[in-house]
């Protein structure tokens, strides 16, 4: 089994030393879908990945570039994507995926009082690669 770099071998938690590494260029893209009307949630998804590490626990701060949302309207559903950009030393999906919910979480919200059969799913990162910078 993979060593889990955020815990220690009494499983206590820490926040991983990224300072020694070098940074790189890190776009990331997660997406979902949720199943109801036609919304606009862009801002919010890109709001949220901008405050990911006051959200998640042990998340690091990072200092996003670029992050574009798109809401596509489908027959039944909206599914929306969240993609970034950023030059750092740690991995950015984290930020896509919480930009991602968090438009879906809005649409949930401004949808809710009117259909109470609306369902969120299929979260999910897509990419999450590194380029080294010359």
């Amino acid at each position: 089994m993979a060593k889990l770099s955020y815990v220690d071998c009494s499983w206590n938690t820490r926040m991983v030393d990224i300072g020694d590494k070098s940074p790189l260029r890190r776009p990331a893209r997660a997406s979902g879908r949720i199943e109801m009307a036609h919304t606009t949630a862009q801002l919010a998804g890109a709001q949220s990945a901008m405050h990911s590490s006051e959200l998640i626990p042990l998340c690091h701060q990072l200092q996003l570039s670029h992050v574009p949302q798109k809401a596509e309207v489908l027959e039944d559903a909206m599914a929306v994507a969240c993609s970034l950009v950023c030059m750092e030393r740690n991995r950015v999906d984290m930020e896509a995926l919480t930009g991602a919910s968090a438009a879906l979480l809005t649409s949930y919200d401004r949808y809710n009082a009117v259909g109470k059969d609306i369902r969120i799913g299929a979260i999910a990162p897509e990419e999450n690669t590194k380029h080294v910078i010359e």
